[in-house]
């Protein structure tokens, strides 16, 4: 079987911030959208809650969705010092904390035995809410020759003001 890599075009552009790039994939792969599925406004109390979205095929999907944080951040884990982001995030996928992580478990098998994880995690460091984003591949594949690298970084957004949004594109 052949596998090829392919990525998606992209637009990048500077935050409003200044602070960092942000990426997005160009419009004109708004043509490829088709069988929206919809799931209404839900509320996530913390407790590693998952919810099943049905009607998305494992085959292609472009899933858009995003994320408010209510203005307490009081419950957010407190981050003493600066941190690797790639090591809080090998860490942080199953670590329950009280804002995160939530986002998206994408190709999870039954049973959860393979998934790939891509999350968001809120902390508190200097009295202000900093936002972890993470992409988990170390159990994405019970193959260990396949690659399981965990990737992360902290992206400048100002939470309380802002919505958190993901959009991944998902193909296999």
């Amino acid at each position: 079987m052949n596998m090829y890599l392919q990525t998606i075009p992209r637009a990048i552009r500077l935050h409003k911030s200044g602070k960092q790039l942000v990426q997005w994939p160009i419009v004109e792969i708004e043509k490829l959208r088709a069988n929206h599925v919809n799931w209404p406004t839900k509320i996530l109390n913390g407790g590693g809650e998952l919810l099943k979205i049905n009607g998305v095929t494992p085959a292609q999907a472009d899933v858009e969705i995003s994320f408010e944080v209510n203005n307490n951040i009081e419950t957010a884990e407190v981050l003493d010092n600066w941190t690797d982001p790639q090591i809080l995030c090998s860490e942080s996928s199953s670590i329950k904390s009280g804002l995160g992580p939530f986002g998206l478990l994408v190709f999870a098998s039954k049973g959860l035995k393979e998934f790939t994880s891509v999350f968001f995690r809120i902390f508190k460091y200097q009295q202000k809410p900093l936002v972890l984003f993470c992409s988990d591949q170390s159990r994405s594949s019970l193959n260990n020759d396949n690659d399981l690298t965990t990737y992360g970084t902290f992206i400048d957004v100002d939470v309380l003001n802002e919505k958190l949004s993901l959009r991944s594109l998902v193909s296999s």
